[in-house]
């Protein structure tokens, strides 16, 4: 129950902020000037933000759907872990919202754990 939970809750804030990207439903909150250099280097690339989002997306349909969870959990483990260290040294304001992706994050990574043995032998 815990992990149906964690996965729903993850998969839908994927899908917001994912989706969101592109629609601008939610309007951004306000950000330290280091924090909008950092957004606007990525979103300057041309490639980079619209990447993440659809990662983002893509992650959240799986996690919602109930499939291929372990390989979603490998894709979008890098993401919500820069996520955290965003918010822990750009913005603190967000820094809520991030430890609930990573707490999220660690209980399908556990629950998932034996899909993940063969490559975590020493």
């Amino acid at each position: 129950m815990v992990e149906k939970i964690a996965r729903y809750l993850l998969g839908c804030i994927l899908l917001l902020f994912g989706v969101n990207y592109f629609l601008g439903l939610l309007p951004y909150p306000e950000m330290p000037v280091e924090a909008m250099v950092f957004l606007r280097a990525l979103k300057n690339t041309g490639y980079m933000f619209v990447f993440i989002k659809c990662v983002e997306i893509a992650v959240s349909i799986l996690f919602l759907l109930n499939r291929f969870v372990p390989l979603a959990i490998v894709l979008i483990g890098p993401g919500i872990f820069n996520i955290l260290l965003f918010h822990v040294f750009l913005d603190r304001g967000g820094l809520p919202m991030a430890v609930l992706l990573v707490g999220c994050w660690g209980i399908l990574a556990a629950y998932h754990r034996d899909s993940f043995s063969s490559i975590l032998k020493p």
